[in-house]
């Protein structure tokens, strides 16, 4: 679904339950149809993270999309343009459900997890290339562990604007220990709340592998590793309504094997995918790391 089309969605939703209900926050909540309340609990989104009439509800669990909701209500219907060889209609049902019930899911059960320590970064701060300026954009902050005496850069992350945990980078490039992570890792995404929607996605393994390649003007995500791939980080990922997806993860076999089993579980209910294959040598190169041709390449292929 293109950006008017969604706009368009939007503004039915919106005018549609503007006598239904309440707007809080990124949601219109309602009374459910499907089973008999007197406070409302059916939450309908109307933001900009998931698709707008996605809905909830807390009291019996029903979820799925606009065109349900105003079946049920009589309301005005949206059509769903065509998108590849399958209705947005229908990658929605196949592949959003999922995301949309965790997203809502952990909006009632999610306790934010703190870290004390944290500081805002420099603009003159410095790690692998970039200065602080760079990872303020992403999110990111300045974090010294005084009982390690050790200092890191740290990640909230988020999901569909949801609290999940953090991620620390270690700045020490001694260090072994290179990172950190302080949530599931099997149930998100690194830096999945920047990608916007409609735009393309490039699906990488690490946490530097991402950072570069925003450096680089390329959207991308990173699911912490390929035996962290899941079918909600998939339903996440095609909740964005991306226009391509290239799967980069690392020059070897690991590396090759799981883009292709992901390339086929992505192929089932989304027909624009494909994978960018880096070259398999005695040093290992990646996403993080590769020489700029193959930046170039990556982009060219991004967006031909």
């Amino acid at each position: 679904m293109d950006a008017i089309k969604q706009s368009q969605l939007r503004e039915l939703v919106v005018s549609s339950l503007s006598s239904y209900g309440l707007n809080k926050g990124e949601s219109i909540v309602i009374c459910c149809p499907w089973h008999s309340e007197k406070n409302p609990s059916l939450h309908v989104h109307v933001g900009h993270k998931i698709i707008p009439g996605s809905f909830r509800c807390f009291g019996c669990s029903k979820s799925g999309n606009w065109n349900e909701i105003a079946d049920k209500l009589n309301l005005p219907k949206f059509a769903f343009r065509e998108k590849t060889n399958l209705s947005d209609s229908h990658v929605l049902d196949i592949a959003a459900r999922d995301a949309i019930n965790s997203y809502y899911s952990s909006i009632k059960k999610q306790t934010p997890r703190t870290l004390k320590g944290i500081e805002e970064i420099e603009d003159d701060f410095k790690w692998r290339g970039y200065n602080g300026k760079f990872y303020k954009r992403l999110g990111g902050k300045f974090y010294w562990d005084r009982s390690t005496e050790r200092e890191y850069l740290y990640f909230p992350l988020h999901m569909c604007d949801n609290y999940q945990g953090y991620t620390l980078c270690n700045t020490d490039k001694k260090d072994p220990d290179k990172y950190k992570l302080y949530t599931e890792a099997s149930k998100v995404c690194f830096l999945y709340d920047l990608l916007i929607f409609g735009d393309p996605i490039v699906l990488v393994e690490g946490h530097f592998d991402a950072l570069r390649l925003w450096a680089e003007g390329i959207p991308s995500t990173a699911i912490f590793g390929t035996q962290n791939w899941s079918d909600v980080k998939r339903s996440f990922i095609l909740t964005k309504n991306p226009s391509k997806i290239i799967i980069a993860f690392d020059g070897d076999k690991p590396g090759y094997d799981a883009s292709k089993k992901i390339w086929g579980e992505i192929r089932t209910t989304y027909s624009n995918v494909d994978i960018f294959y880096l070259p398999c040598l005695p040093d290992k190169i990646d996403p993080g790391n590769m020489p700029r041709q193959y930046i170039n390449e990556l982009r060219e292929m991004l967006y031909g």
